[in-house]
């Protein structure tokens, strides 16, 4: 679940930011002069409420395993010692429907074909000049705070040209 910023426990080394970040740092000036907290009611309704809770309801099967060895499709799935055999299915909602319906028309081929290189360069960005091109540490706390200053950064970079251009 993503919470608000002040009660992030990233990692061990978040106190890192007060030794390594100068007082009269460009961040912390900008940090201090914009108020973020609207990214948290943007973005509450993106997130799960658990922790690798999955959000979609599945039915699953469950077969004999007895009858699979002798069953005539038995050479496209069934493998020989194993102890179980399950197939899944997802049940997706309606608007897991409308979006899988919407990416099979033209109109949506077409925005995907002409808007494509935008997210692709984005992601060049974050990649090539941001450094988000590997992790710099291990474990799944650096490796999110290493994406949330990343993307941070790449937005705080945006902020910083639409003010500039905002003043012309």
């Amino acid at each position: 679940m993503l919470t608000p910023q002040q009660s992030l426990p990233f990692c061990n080394y978040s106190g890192l930011y007060d030794i390594i970040v100068p007082k009269d740092h460009l961040l912390r000036q900008i940090n201090d002069l914009i108020d973020f907290s609207f990214v948290y009611e943007e973005l509450i309704s993106k997130y799960t409420r658990k922790k690798n809770q999955q959000n979609n309801q599945t039915l699953t099967y469950y077969f004999d395993i007895e009858k699979c060895k002798t069953c005539t499709l038995r050479n496209d799935c069934y493998k020989e010692g194993a102890k179980s055999k399950t197939y899944s299915i997802t049940i997706k909602t309606d608007t897991q429907k409308e979006q899988l319906a919407f990416q099979e028309t033209a109109e949506f081929k077409d925005i995907y074909r002409n808007e494509r290189y935008k997210i692709e360069a984005k992601n060049a960005e974050l990649k090539n000049v941001f450094g988000y091109d590997k992790a710099e540490s291990y474990g799944i706390e650096a490796m999110q705070m290493q994406g949330v200053i990343t993307m941070v950064t790449a937005n705080i970079k945006r902020i910083i040209k639409l003010i500039a251009m905002k003043e012309k």
